[in-house]
């Protein structure tokens, strides 16, 4: 069995680094946008492993309901990595279709998936 879908977001949105800093100040080995932390937590800890997964956490539960809101269905593994990726919003102005992304961040969701399924 693979590692579960956040664990497989962090290690390709950071490596699973937990200082990680991303090139829009994107935050913790989840790479979350300031924005986003800021609506479940304080800007300190979140090079905390546990804090961060509970940011993280929290934050998979709201994107998961949206999504399935938005797409009338369960969102798939794809669908959360994408949406992790370009925000709801981004995903759903490309329609939610998978052809309509880059190829590097289609490739980026599929890595997260293929996390997910290793053996």
């Amino acid at each position: 069995m693979g590692m579960d879908l956040l664990e497989a977001i962090a290690q390709v949105e950071s490596g699973g680094d937990d200082r990680a800093v991303g090139k829009a100040n994107e935050i913790s080995r989840y790479q979350l946008r300031p924005k986003t932390w800021n609506q479940y937590a304080a800007p300190r800890g979140y090079a905390n492993p546990a804090r961060s997964r509970a940011v993280a956490e929290t934050h998979l539960r709201w994107l998961r309901g949206e999504l399935h809101r938005l797409l009338g269905r369960p969102p798939t593994d794809f669908d959360v990595a994408a949406a992790w990726e370009l925000g709801v919003a981004g995903y759903q102005r490309r329609n939610f279709d998978p052809q309509r992304l880059t190829p590097a961040q289609r490739d980026r969701a599929q890595r997260v998936v293929n996390l997910t399924k290793v053996n």
